[in-house]
């Protein structure tokens, strides 16, 4: 399945492709509304550059993403990602194929395949700085841009390799990040299995075997969020997929997703979806939307 286009890159600027097949693409612009499918033969490494929040599923509900600026996304090839992004966001990006990245791997003598973490906007300052250096001045064909272009993409195949690959037990990433992925996947799916319920911090934090405290701090590491800030998100992305059955009454989807009052769920949902759940309702209705994320392609 092939990507759509996620973006229109400004007339000064040009995509290249090098040699190997390694697509660079310039700074473009993502329009506001759209969701797509990213599943692709090849890896995908981009960058955004505004910190509006946006929404992105892969095989879970929505869920909210608040980027900082320059946060940096990982796709492996064939990972599929489904965005709603509410603001007008501008990325850059490299579209890796896979063959380039084994040859690396081949030619560094490791003898071990390499196989990429899924990093959805993540801080990385190093990444970001290659991909800022690979995707600026693409209209350039002397033999010396060559030549740079092709560097670039070793550094990238090295960072990559050094800190976003999955087969390493104790990467940098994971010993600088905080909780274990799969701490970080028990925590969520206990939290989408009781979202109507009092959820304590205590309960989260035994079930990863830590303190309330070192819980906080190494789940905000993880993830860039407090646990209460994730747990709303999950609600809020609940609700989403709730308010696209006309049959539910906006009160009994507030309690389904565990607010004890209409108006302070109606605050939460305006707070991070910037619409009330009567607006996204309207707006589902509008565009002819049976869930949230139909209206990506398919």
């Amino acid at each position: 399945m092939a990507a759509e286009p996620c973006g229109v890159p400004s007339p000064k600027t040009v995509m290249r492709t090098l040699d190997d097949g390694t697509v660079l693409l310039p700074r473009c612009r993502h329009t506001a509304h759209q969701a797509r499918v990213l599943s692709l033969d090849a890896h995908i490494i981009g960058r955004v550059y505004g910190r509006d929040g946006m929404w992105m599923k892969s095989s879970g509900p929505w869920r909210a993403v608040h980027p900082q600026t320059g946060a940096v996304s990982v796709f492996p090839a064939g990972f599929e990602t489904w965005w709603d992004i509410p603001i007008a966001n501008d990325f850059s990006g490299v579209v890796l194929p896979d063959d380039r990245l084994r040859a690396f791997s081949d030619e560094v003598g490791s003898g071990r395949r390499i196989d990429l973490a899924e990093r959805i906007l993540v801080d990385d300052p190093t990444t970001r700085r290659i991909v800022d250096l690979l995707t600026h001045g693409l209209d350039a064909d002397d033999r010396a841009s060559r030549l740079f272009f092709e560097r670039g993409i070793d550094l990238l195949c090295a960072q990559l390799a050094r800190v976003h690959c999955s087969n390493r037990e104790l990467g940098v990433w994971q010993r600088r990040r905080g909780l274990a992925p799969w701490q970080v996947k028990r925590v969520t799916g206990y939290m989408r299995d009781r979202l109507a319920e009092d959820i304590s911090l205590g309960d989260l934090a035994q079930l990863v075997g830590l303190s309330r405290f070192h819980f906080c701090t190494a789940f905000r590491l993880a993830t860039g969020q407090t646990p209460h800030e994730w747990l709303v998100m999950l609600r809020i992305g609940r609700a989403r997929e709730l308010l696209a059955d006309p049959s539910l009454r906006i009160t009994e989807i507030a309690f389904a997703v565990g607010y004890e009052t209409p108006s302070a769920f109606s605050a939460s949902f305006r707070r991070l979806v910037r619409a009330t759940p009567t607006e996204y309702r309207r707006h589902l209705q509008v565009n002819g939307r049976g869930t949230a994320g139909r209206c990506v392609a398919r």
